[in-house]
Formats: structure tokens, sequence, C-alpha cells
């Protein structure tokens, strides 16, 4: 009887990592003394920013389903469940807060790396309850952790159609989770090694639009957060997670590992977040910008729109590129389409919330915008978020064009925190389980002081 046969193929290459082993002595030492000021005050961003589209995301689709689950597994109270004061395992905690983070997609952005403060705030805020830490250890871990998955994402080649979020998100949140549990640096090696056997993610929630997208940090938060609870009961891991022969790099993205370590604990790559003004995926933000830039600008009435031309990189277009159809879930399709969003901000004249609602997404008065709206690629663009460019052509033939070159960014310039902080209070005001105003203000003010707080196990307390 004949065997099967399988061919055995031969990972890529990876060169050793320099300075792997100072890394991780590096991050287990990192301090919020160590931290710069502007360091310190992106990381205050992006906890509010964070917390503040979360609250907002508990009544999107899926995230009831999300957390009846985390209830029903029960188990030790360990670290609450934002918005109510519901405690559970460590691990669920992470899990649905970093679901709810991620559900309007109106969490913050990096050209380095995607949503990083959705996937390690909620591990590092869960910890730091479970094992009851200073809000100067949890500052210090957050930006550990978020430092080291920017790099990964900083020094990766190419894409692949792997979703960059989980797969480097869930080492971030190990080292955020691990400096809070105390890990010596060879449990923190051993916890990112098993951080490695559950690395993951795919573009296959973006072509499908489905509501395992408002996931996948999800389980990279939860993921990180099991790794280093194994370690600490003495659970060994694979020591060369990144360079291995079977290591990160070698099976999944191509990368140039020789600078991830070098500047580490000098130069914070956090400062580069970014804090998004749409509820919609990062690569439509450009186009939106043009879209709404042109039609304010000249007053452009929807009836008078001939046909609306999108130019896109190709890697906003690998993402949101895909034509508009009602398959999938609505909210999904709003986030997640370009054409659906220059489409809608051409007839609303805005791009919120209430424009992800199933009435507003398959109204027909979006759809007859959609049908004259094209969007291409322009392969010779090689950045990530921008440049796009909206052309709106009318029926007189007369064309307006806008091209927008960056990323727009809430919070850039001198009123960038005033603005952030509108965005906050408007995403705690949102939907049935608003904050109140009071409560509002104490969690911004929390924030704000959070290096002066000794514990942070009563973080969240009495708020709602």
């Amino acid at each position: 009887m004949g065997g099967i046969t399988m061919q055995v193929i031969a990972p890529r290459t990876v060169p050793k990592m320099p300075g792997f082993d100072a890394l991780i002595d590096t991050m287990v030492a990192l301090q919020c003394d160590d931290l710069p000021a502007g360091a310190v005050t992106s990381a205050k961003y992006s906890l509010l920013d964070t917390l503040a589209v979360a609250l907002a995301g508990r009544a999107a689709a899926g995230m009831h389903g999300v957390r009846a689950l985390a209830l029903e597994e029960g188990g030790a109270a360990q670290a609450s469940l934002w918005g109510e004061g519901t405690a559970v395992p460590v691990s669920n905690a992470a899990f649905y807060n970093a679901a709810i983070a991620s559900a309007l997609d109106f969490d913050s952005l990096s050209p380095h790396v995607g949503h990083m403060d959705a996937t390690i705030i909620p591990a590092a805020l869960a910890a730091a309850q479970w094992r009851n830490c200073s809000g100067a250890e949890f500052l210090a871990a957050f930006v550990a952790g978020a430092e080291l998955g920017y790099r990964l994402g900083r020094a990766t080649l190419n894409t692949r159609g792997w979703y960059r979020v989980s797969l480097y998100g869930v080492f971030g949140a190990t080292v955020a989770a691990g400096k809070l549990a105390g890990l010596t640096s060879e449990q923190l090696k051993s916890a990112l090694g098993l951080a490695l056997l559950q690395a993951a993610g795919t573009l296959q929630n973006h072509t499908e639009r489905t509501l395992g997208k408002r996931l996948m940090a999800a389980f990279a938060a939860k993921a990180g957060v099991q790794a280093v609870r194994l370690a600490m009961q003495g659970i060994t891991g694979p020591a060369q997670s990144l360079d291995g022969k079977y290591g990160l790099f070698a099976m999944y993205e191509e990368a140039d590992l020789s600078h991830v370590a070098a500047d580490y604990g000098q130069v914070f790559l956090n400062q580069d977040t970014t804090y998004k003004k749409f509820p919609t995926c990062g690569c439509t933000h450009a186009a939106l910008e043009a879209a709404l830039t042109v039609v304010h600008r000249h007053d452009i009435a929807v009836d008078q729109v001939a046909a609306i031309d999108v130019v896109l990189t190709p890697y906003m277009h690998q993402l949101v590129g895909y034509p508009f159809e009602a398959g999938g879930d609505v909210e999904v399709i709003g986030q997640f389409c370009a054409q659906y969003a220059v489409a809608s901000a051409l007839v609303h004249r805005r791009y919120t919330p209430a424009e992800l609602t199933r009435d507003v997404v398959l109204s027909e008065r979006v759809a007859e915008i959609v049908a004259k709206t094209q969007v291409r690629v322009d392969p010779t663009l090689t950045s990530m978020h921008a440049p796009a460019e909206v052309r709106v052509v009318l029926h007189t033939g007369q064309q307006y064009a806008v091209r927008i070159e960056q990323l727009p960014d809430l919070a850039a310039g001198e009123s960038g925190y005033l603005a952030l902080k509108d965005k906050a209070r408007g995403c705690m005001s949102a939907g049935p389980q608003a904050l109140s105003h009071s409560a509002q203000e104490a969690l911004i003010d929390r924030i704000e002081t959070i290096e002066t707080r000794p514990e942070m196990a009563d973080f969240l307390m009495h708020l709602w």
C-alpha cells in the first residue's frame, strides 16, 4: 500500500536578530521615569481614546454575544468589563474589552502598524487590575509592549495578507502583561515564545466583511495574557520566537530585523500614534477627508453629481477597495468599503457612527451615489494610508478634485487634545449606556494623573 507523499518546503531564512536578549532585558527594566514627556502624553491620549471608543462600541453588532460568553464562562473576578462593574478572569476581560475597543473601528492608528492601542491597552489594563499595579507601572508596561509591536511593524518589508494587528499585537500584549505580572527576562522570553504559538490573523475578514474582524485584536490581547500566565506557571516557549528557523518572520511576513532592538528605550514610536476622525478603517480616511473637503468647499448637492473617481494606494485598496455589496455584516461593510464611505460622505456631508446603521448603509439615496463611484488603485504609490484623491464630476461637466497627502489626525496641532477630548466625550455620551457628565470628567481626570495613582485595581471604580 502506497504511503501519503508530502513535499517538505524549507522556510524562509531569517538572519539572527541582533540584540534580542538585551531587548528582553530592556523591556523588563523599563520604568515610567525612563519615558520622555512626549511618550507619556501619547500613552495618556491613547488610553483616553481607547476607553472612549470602547464604551461607544458596547452596543455594536456582535458585542452582546461576546459579553454573554464572558459571563457564561464565569471564573475568578480578576479584572472588569469596561462600562460595568462585572469582573471576570483577566484573559476574558482582555478579550471583551479589546473587542469593544475594535468594534467601531474608531481606535487609533500608527504609520508602523495600526490598532496597537486597542490590542495592548485591554491586556495591560486587565493585568494591572489583576496584579493591582501602580499607574506608573501601567504606563511603562503599555508603552513597552506598544514599542515592540511598532518595531515589528516597522521592520516588515511587504504584506501577503496577514493581519499584522493581531500578528504583532499578541507580542506587544505579552510584553505589557508580562511586565505587570513581574516576569523575569527568561520568563518573558518564554512568554513571547508561547505568544508565537498563538500568533495569527489574515485579511479574509476584510474581503468577506464579517464580524470576526472585530475580534482580531481581542484574540491577540487574550493570547498575550494567557502566554504570560503560562510562563508564570513555568511553561517554557521557544526562545527564538522572532528569528528562529520556524519563527515569526520565517513563516509569516518578510522583515529586516536589524533595527528592531537598536533604539528601543531611547526612541519612542508611540509618539507617532494618530487618532481617528472617522469610525471606519484608516485606509478610507484620506479619501473621506478628500470627499468631505470637496463637498463643503464647493457646496455640491448630490443631484449634481454625474461620477466620482477615487484613487487609493495598493495597501489601502487591499483592505477597502472591494466593491460595495449588500452581503456580509452591514456595519462592517460601512467600515471597510471606500466606495460606500465616499458616497455616503457626499450624501450626508459627514461620516459618523450614524452612517454605519443598516438603514443608512442600505438606503436607496446612498446606493445611487455608490453606483456612480469608481475606486481605482495607483500601483506607483507605496505608502500605506495616504495619499488618496477624490474627483467629483458634475452633470455640467465641471470637475472638482482634492488629494490628501497624509492620514488625517484628530490630535494634530495645538488644539489636538481638545479635539480628542471632544471625540471622547461624544463617544462616552453615545447610546443607551452613556456615561454621565461627571463620570466622563472623572475618567479624564484619572487618566491625566494616572502616573500618580498608587493602585490600579480601583481605576475604573465608581464610574458606571
